[in-house]
């Protein structure tokens, strides 16, 4: 895990009244306004962190004038997963409350939490009229800090959908339209993040929204990719993991490219493999072996070592030629 400090002990003494030093500092207790936070020192990214950033940046907001961290969602599940991460990272229970009229739940968390938010690098103010980055301790974490990021994000703003028979993750945010060409970096970093975690979307579409404003998003589709994003990050929300578990489940026999790219998987664990090995571990026939690699040998994304031949019958090895190219 990223060991960065994102607050230091300076910062903490000229934006908070420290009230209490606990166990040799390894704990604080600051007070700013009516509620006091403590936290730990070091305060390092961890994934409740990771999670609360996805969740501001979802359904979430931290008020311009830092009045509060408020989160609003329709599922319990999310509620409480908002609600745990502010209880455990500062040790205080936060105000809820349920919409009876608009059907969802409304977590408040106090000043104090929301500037010491915005101290480690929070979004504050309206989403769709501020230029947002993901910050480094995201982008260069850990695959742990990565997915509890991501997972809350699509938990807000990922749909599950199916479209002509073609089911997808969809993925979009709003942005005014001055602001597109830094939302278009900013979408690009999320893509980059799913493909560290060998999730591959396809590219940033842009589509028109009413007044001043324009989403910018992209998709994850294909059986195997599907899977990947439920295996790997997957939904708190229970309504879209089973959606997308019925979705995965939909598909009769693999996904176009979906052979591939098990086999490019299997090359890139194993120093080499015979074809029966791949066939036992793709669960498909030779010939769907033999003729997926001789493309990735086209490709030059694999190489084939000739062990042994006799007459017209080769025995081979496959190999990854080059790892990050696999990416």
């Amino acid at each position: 895990m990223d060991t960065e400090e994102l607050i230091g002990l300076e910062d903490l003494e000229k934006n908070f009244r420290i009230i209490k030093i606990e166990n040799n500092a390894a704990f604080l207790k600051l007070h700013y306004g009516r509620y006091t936070i403590k936290v730990r020192l070091p305060f390092t990214p961890n994934e409740k962190l990771a999670s609360l950033f996805g969740h501001i940046l979802g359904d979430g907001c931290i008020k311009s004038k830092e009045e509060n961290a408020y989160y609003t969602n329709k599922s319990k599940e999310l509620k409480n997963e908002f609600k745990q991460a502010i209880e455990e990272l500062f040790g205080i229970q936060v105000k809820e409350n349920f919409n009876e009229e608009r059907q969802f739940y409304e977590v408040y968390s106090p000043k104090t939490i929301a500037k010491f938010l915005v101290l480690c690098g929070f979004p504050k103010g309206q989403k769709v009229e501020e230029i947002i980055t993901i910050p480094n301790w995201i982008k260069n974490g850990s695959n742990e800090i990565k997915i509890a990021f991501v997972r809350a994000l699509y938990d807000d703003e990922g749909t599950v959908i199916n479209s002509k028979r073609n089911f997808i993750v969809s993925f979009g945010m709003n942005k005014k339209k001055s602001l597109l060409e830094s939302h278009r970096l900013f979408m690009e970093e999320i893509r980059k993040i799913l493909i560290s975690l060998e999730i591959n979307p396809n590219e940033i579409f842009e589509r028109k929204q009413p007044g001043d404003c324009a989403q910018l998003g992209f998709h994850i589709y294909r059986r195997y990719n599907l899977i990947k994003f439920s295996q790997i990050v997957g939904f708190t929300d229970r309504n879209k993991q089973e959606k997308l578990l019925n979705a995965i489940g939909s598909y009769k026999t693999y996904g176009r490219y979906e052979a591939k790219m098990r086999i490019l998987e299997a090359l890139k664990t194993n120093d080499g493999l015979r074809t029966k090995e791949l066939c036992q571990i793709v669960k498909r026939d030779r010939d769907v072996i033999w003729k997926n690699m001789n493309r990735l040998v086209k490709e030059g994304s694999a190489k084939k070592i000739l062990i042994s031949k006799r007459g017209p019958i080769e025995k081979v090895l496959w190999k990854i030629n080059n790892l990050n190219d696999q990416r």
